[in-house]
């Protein structure tokens, strides 16, 4: 999937892994330690900053939940816990591409939920 922050870049899920391009694909970085499910960018906080990626998935040891990293992946902040109780969540996430910190997700028969970050 394409990036809003650079039009060279490219996040690629693989299986539960996560890689990442700056040159069209022509290599991919992949992530360590993490496992996702489905991925997703956003808007960046400034203009010309680095556009969130959000992930489905586990994360920093922290269990399956969403996630978010502004860092291209080298940190991790959990935006879910496990009261939220989303039970059976469909592997679908994507952020808003005009409004940071905004994402929604896909749910089992419970619609699509949208969350934003603070």
């Amino acid at each position: 999937m394409p990036c809003h922050d650079n039009p060279d870049a490219l996040w690629i899920r693989s299986g539960n892994s996560i890689g990442y391009s700056s040159d069209r694909g022509a290599t991919v970085s992949y992530l360590k330690d993490v496992s996702a499910n489905a991925i997703g960018t956003g808007a960046p906080k400034n203009p010309g900053g680095v556009a969130p990626l959000y992930m489905m998935g586990e994360a920093n040891g922290q269990g399956g939940g969403i996630y978010m990293s502004e860092d291209h992946g080298k940190h991790w902040y959990k935006l879910t816990t496990d009261k939220d109780g989303f039970g059976n969540i469909t592997p679908s996430i994507t952020g808003d591409a005009s409004v940071y910190g905004k994402f929604y997700f896909a749910t089992n028969g419970r619609g699509i939920v949208t969350g934003q970050v603070q």
